[in-house]
């Protein structure tokens, strides 16, 4: 009996909320019979029409300035700005290297050029959070290489032996070993050039199971490291060689493999490759 008059409380309540039917303090009731039970259903005769949607006002504010918001002018001061790409073909954007920059990427340049410490050519490309920042002229002493050929490590000691033998100046190297459950997934050399920091890593694409969030690294290509980043505002890479004269590189100054980054920068966009 309990099941049985459950069952006909749970038809009445969907039939209500099927037909939408509001309440009313005058009902009519609906019996229906069959062998064994009587099954009565309340409706309303004329539902009251549905309350009208309320108005909704929407205003939209410009606001110029921080203390039109209520802060303090003098607290405020902008991190950085793209006014000046904003005029700028996306083909003629430059990064503007500071002289000690220039001084320290010069020396790595003709380091890898000497077979004598490099046997193989090497492609080296600063990449991520530096060429972003530069790009939007914020100065940054903390510099990512991502290398093709070989290693962080191999190519940090190959670049460690010309500086001693050739330069004859300290160059102290550290190693950050591979540890997956801290998610550090490659190991990674770490110097210091005068004032600027170092982390090379060599180029990789990642991978991951459908069961796991742990990615499988292997080396990869400039556009599969590119495509496996955050945010295509930090895909960019500035290519050493790019101002060496090599073939086809004389031009290039930013490298835009996702095709996205440099739209996406000047127009304040963040999304993923």
């Amino acid at each position: 009996y309990l099941y049985t008059k459950n069952i006909r409380k749970t038809v009445s309540y969907v039939i209500t909320f099927m037909c939408d039917l509001p309440p009313s303090n005058k009902r009519q009731k609906t019996t229906h019979h069959d062998h064994n039970h009587t099954t009565t259903m309340a409706f309303d005769p004329q539902p009251s029409p549905p309350p009208p949607p309320p108005t909704i006002t929407t205003t939209t504010s410009i606001y110029h300035n921080m203390s039109e918001l209520g802060f303090p002018p003098t607290d405020y001061r902008p991190l950085f700005s793209r006014r000046h790409l904003e005029h700028q073909s996306l083909s003629d954007i430059r990064i503007a290297l500071t002289e000690e920059e220039r001084r320290t990427f010069n020396d790595m340049k003709t380091a890898i050029r000497d077979r004598t410490f490099f046997p193989h050519a090497v492609a080296v490309r600063c990449a991520g959070g530096w060429v972003r920042d530069k790009l939007l002229a914020i100065d940054s002493a903390d510099i990512d290489l991502a290398i093709d050929s070989m290693t962080g490590v191999q190519f940090a000691q190959c670049l460690q032996r010309y500086f001693a033998c050739v330069k004859h100046a300290p160059f102290k190297l550290g190693k950050i070993e591979e540890n997956p459950s801290k998610s550090k997934h490659l190991e990674t050399a770490t110097f210091k050039i005068g004032a600027l920091e170092f982390d090379a890593a060599n180029l990789r694409t990642e991978t991951y199971a459908c069961d796991s969030r742990v990615p499988v690294v292997e080396i990869g290509t400039a556009q599969q490291d590119a495509m496996r980043r955050d945010l295509t505002i930090n895909a960019l890479f500035y290519n050493l060689s790019s101002d060496a004269g090599d073939a086809g590189d004389a031009c290039v100054v930013v490298e835009d493999w996702t095709q996205c980054g440099l739209r996406d920068l000047v127009g304040g966009i963040a999304r993923t490759p």
